[in-house]
């Protein structure tokens, strides 16, 4: 009897065992595809990262192209109220309104640019 009962200790203890390994290789195996599927998202992250800071260099690029056409848009309607002024005519409204906004989106401009810079820095 006492053989027995030390044999079924025996089967009761290895199973547990068994068990206890069981659990923690399936924990590791949880384990690598957490980790493999955190790397696949870190890579999404850092393709992203490099198109979004393609996009913000090409925006400034375009922000700065456009600020020089506003200002070249200012001076040329500084140039045609003097020459108007001289000749006692005055501008036309579609004119006014395109200095106008010339003058508005050069300020902007101002802010967007810095803002540009700093969406550069965060990523």
């Amino acid at each position: 009897m006492n053989t027995r009962k030390t044999i079924y200790d025996k089967l009761f203890t290895e199973k547990v065992e068994l068990a206890k390994h069981e659990v923690e290789l399936a924990l590791i195996d949880d384990l690598k595809k957490n980790n493999a599927a955190a790397l696949k998202e870190y890579a999404l992250y850092e393709n992203n990262r490099k198109k979004a800071r393609l996009a913000i260099a090409e925006c400034k690029t375009s922000i700065r192209q456009y600020a020089v056409i506003l200002n070249k848009n200012i001076n040329l309607i500084n140039e045609t109220k003097v020459k108007a002024k001289e000749l006692g005519l005055a501008l036309p409204a579609d004119v006014l309104a395109i200095e106008k906004s010339s003058v508005s989106s050069t300020n902007a401009f101002k802010t967007i640019q810095p803002n540009l810079i700093q969406a550069e820095k965060l990523l």
